[in-house]
């Protein structure tokens, strides 16, 4: 009984060692395969075939597991296109960027505590649309709104289905959001402003910060909602989260427009 106990436990240590390692090498190969190529192609490939288990059922599972997958589908695109934007004269920026995918993909990403749920979806938000704004700045406005669109959708979805898994109808609410985030977009197209992060190469849009503060006070306002069980939100509730995001967004657009770079 000792001898089985032992056997069984050295084989957890030996699968947790190996989703490790397996998790780092993943993040390394996507950091060495941009500066090898110059491309952000072959990442992108690795990461998409990273989630070959997708397909590994029935072809009528394939789009709940596409759902499911999409945060994290979204995160390791935008890693690894962030890793090609910063160039080549950002090794040191580069490899704290691969070590931060590393954590992601080891710590934050299986967990399903409420918190970690909620950095997982605004660690997708930042990431995806600070890469789409920045790909799209050059190219008709469709593209941008179709991106965000997606966006929106899949970290409201991810929030509800793994967050608030008793929504009775999470797919209306996560549409809606990638109906705002589409028009939210369709308005920054027109003046795509960013800032300059140092010793990056990476830019990050006003857009990324109207979008992510204006995702935090849903979030806010919804968990409240959810906390009381379908009450009425009380305004005491959500007034802090209402008066920071409207301060931040305020202080930027008001005193930091002309510190910001112009990406049209």
């Amino acid at each position: 009984m000792v001898n089985f106990i032992n056997i069984k436990r050295s084989k957890t240590l030996l699968s947790q060692a190996l989703y490790l390692g397996l998790n780092v090498l993943m993040a390394v190969a996507a950091l060495v395969l941009v500066l090898v190529t110059n491309s952000p192609v072959p990442s992108c490939i690795l990461v998409l075939l990273g989630k070959w288990r997708i397909f590994a059922v029935r072809p009528r599972y394939w789009l709940m597991n596409i759902k499911a997958n999409l945060v994290d589908l979204i995160v390791g695109l935008s890693v690894a296109v962030c890793l090609f934007l910063m160039g080549d004269g950002n090794i040191t920026a580069q490899i704290i960027l691969t070590a931060l995918y590393a954590v992601w993909l080891v710590f934050i990403k299986p967990s399903s505590k409420p918190l970690m749920v909620n950095i997982q979806a605004g660690v997708a938000l930042v990431f995806s649309t600070t890469v789409a704004a920045s790909l799209c700045f050059s190219l008709p406005s469709i593209v941008l709104v179709l991106a965000s669109a997606i966006i929106g959708y899949a970290v409201v979805r991810h929030i509800l289905v793994t967050n608030l898994n008793d929504e009775n109808s999470p797919e209306l609410v996560s549409f809606a959001a990638g109906l705002i985030m589409a028009e939210l977009s369709w308005a920054a197209y027109h003046w795509l402003a960013a800032y300059s992060v140092p010793g990056t190469g990476l830019k990050i849009p006003q857009f990324t910060i109207i979008a992510a503060m204006l995702g935090y006070v849903a979030i806010m306002i919804y968990r409240a909602h959810y906390d009381e069980d379908g009450a009425k939100v009380h305004l005491n509730d959500i007034i802090l989260p209402v008066v920071f995001a409207t301060a931040v967004i305020a202080v930027m657009l008001l005193f930091f427009s002309g510190a910001s770079i112009d990406l049209s």
